[in-house]
């Protein structure tokens, strides 16, 4: 029997001019595209986790995508990660060991996703920690809009700024460090009166802490780093990059494989 809530929206489609339907299957066709590939059902038939695991085992979700699937595979990214981000939202967790991070790089490729934007607002009484990735404050106004971009740069605890070459975003960056205010002082003397006579006056000036210039302008191995509430004591620090770094290098512990060979072994399990 088919569902009241399908056959109602059925009718209401089938009521529709040509035109106007013809627009709704456009749309409909381009979102539902994703999920007519047999692979996608293959890989959507079962769940190997629950949510709360994320929390509780010590679980690595890698989710990586071949830069020609992106637009075919986004909806079905948009969903996993809405779902993981929601459910993670049901109960409150303060213990460190139950502390989930969420590393979106290049976040803006997968589409809008307007509820990952509002979590840095939501989820510190859950222990869910968002980490933003992005190339250029100017994607994230492409793909968001400038209302969106400016939200995330408000609701985000940590800023880690790499050499840019975003003008615009250059110059929010100093405005939001503010300005420090240094005394000037100037001397004029009569003609002909070098030493003697003249008057001198001391006067205050705003001062950038960091100019544009200098943000844009840090080395390759350089960040800068805001805190929220403490943006007027910004920190110029070295990247530790894992890969010149001994340490880090010899915790990692599995081994790096071609893509092909990871493509193929998949092949293999379905």
């Amino acid at each position: 029997m088919l569902d009241p809530i399908i056959r109602n929206e059925a009718n209401k489609w089938a009521k529709a001019n040509d035109k106007e339907f013809a627009s709704i299957k456009s749309v409909y066709s381009r979102f539902m595209q994703v999920f007519t590939s047999y692979q996608v059902k293959s890989a959507t038939d079962s769940m190997s986790f629950e949510y709360e695991d994320l929390r509780k085992d010590n679980i690595t979700l890698y989710i990586k995508i071949a830069q020609t699937d992106i637009d075919t595979l986004a909806p079905l990214i948009r969903i996993l990660l809405e779902s993981i981000a929601k459910n993670l939202l049901l109960k409150e967790s303060k213990k460190f060991e139950e502390r989930v991070y969420l590393f979106l790089d290049e976040f803006v490729r997968f589409g809008k996703l307007p509820f990952l934007l509002e979590m840095p607002a939501l989820s510190r009484s859950y222990g869910v920690v968002l980490i933003f990735i992005t190339q250029s404050n100017a994607l994230i106004e492409k793909y968001y809009g400038r209302e969106d971009a400016r939200i995330v740069n408000s609701t985000v605890a940590y800023k880690v700024i790499f050499k840019m070459d975003d003008l615009e975003y250059a110059k929010q960056v100093s405005e939001e460090i503010g300005k420090m205010t240094r005394k000037t002082r100037s001397h004029s003397t009569e003609k002909g009166q070098l030493i003697m006579g003249g008057t001198s006056s001391i006067s205050k000036e705003a001062w950038d802490l960091l100019s544009v210039q200098d943000i844009m302008n840090i080395d390759k191995d350089e960040v800068i780093i805001l805190v929220s509430g403490h943006k007027a004591k910004p920190l110029k620090l070295k990247a530790n990059y894992y890969f010149k770094n001994k340490e880090l290098l010899s915790r990692i512990n599995w081994e790096v494989k071609p893509n092909e060979e990871v493509f193929d072994e998949s092949k293999k399990v379905v």
